[in-house]
């Protein structure tokens, strides 16, 4: 047991890094386009995000009109659309080279890191 719980303390550090290094080299753009992304994963939906501009600001510490301002630049490339309370995907590929590669080097050490704490799809298959 405390194997796992270690391994859980090195994954929360590892996101806690990244998060404080992407805050500092990557634009605002860029880590937009990481929130984004990563409330699609989340909620499962492949073309809306129920998040509105102040919820967005907060997540990346801007002010609302900033934020705002970063989602019009992406609606005038046809990337995104916004409605009241929600961000609609145009674009999820054109999005995803926007955004920066921390969430997925997050997801990579979790999957070392944390490699057999989880049952996989293969696992799954055989058992059924």
């Amino acid at each position: 047991m405390r194997n796992v719980f270690a391994r859980y303390a090195d994954c929360l550090l590892a996101q806690v890094f990244q998060s404080t290094a992407c805050n500092a080299i990557h634009s605002i753009e860029q880590r937009t386009a990481k929130w984004i992304l990563a409330a699609m994963e989340r909620t499962g939906d492949e073309s809306s995000v129920p998040l509105t501009h102040e919820q967005l600001a907060t997540l990346l510490g801007v002010g609302r009109s900033y934020a705002s301002r970063v989602l019009q630049s992406f609606k005038a490339e046809g990337i995104l659309d916004a409605r009241r309370g929600s961000i609609l995907v145009r674009n999820r590929d054109g999005l995803r080279q926007r955004a920066c590669p921390c969430n997925d080097a997050v997801k990579t050490h979790f999957e070392e890191v944390l490699r057999g704490v989880y049952p996989t799809e293969d696992a799954d298959r055989s058992s059924a």
